[in-house]
């Protein structure tokens, strides 16, 4: 891990990409980690990699390097590239988005619903839409099901299955 940002620079459509990214080795980071990147310079098309806390959006989360949209915006990058939340979020303020993917898979039971990764579509250095495609293999989801009629086990287990298949 390094507490300086790293930039790689390459092309991709003919266009120039810049790439900025720092990494953290403790379990927790409260400083502003954001306000370390560089502002964007050279054109192209700027993206942002930080695990971060935006405005406190992290709920139940450690506050992993805490910072504001405004702070996001200040380099002028027009993508900024989220870890730390596992819910898909896109928020886009004056030509600046900002995205959490979510992830790829639930990892336990409490990560309900579809997962996946972004496809951003870029288009003379603009993101013009953020799309989520679904790959997970395996969904996690909650159901409710009333057993309030159910004699015994056998009978609420057969509810639930019914549920299940439905």
């Amino acid at each position: 891990a390094s507490s300086k940002v790293e930039s790689v620079e390459f092309e991709a459509g003919g266009e120039r990409v810049v790439v900025h990214g720092i990494s953290y080795a403790t379990a927790a980071m409260e400083e502003n980690l954001s306000l370390r990147f560089p502002r964007a310079t050279g054109g192209g098309f700027q993206i942002g990699l930080l695990h971060a806390n935006v405005g406190g959006s992290a709920t139940g989360h450690q506050d992993y390097s805490p910072c504001s949209v405004d702070d996001l915006r200040r380099p002028g990058y027009q993508y900024w590239a989220l870890g730390h939340v596992h819910e898909h979020t896109v928020l886009r303020s004056a030509g600046t988005t900002i995205a959490y993917p979510g992830n790829l898979q639930g990892r336990h039971i409490r990560e309900t619903g579809e997962r996946g990764a972004p496809l951003v579509d870029v288009d003379d250095g603009e993101v013009r839409a953020v799309e989520r495609l679904a790959v997970d293999v395996l969904r996690w989801e909650q159901l409710r099901v009333d057993i309030g009629g159910a004699n015994d086990m056998e009978a609420a287990v057969r509810l639930a299955g019914q549920a299940m298949e439905q």
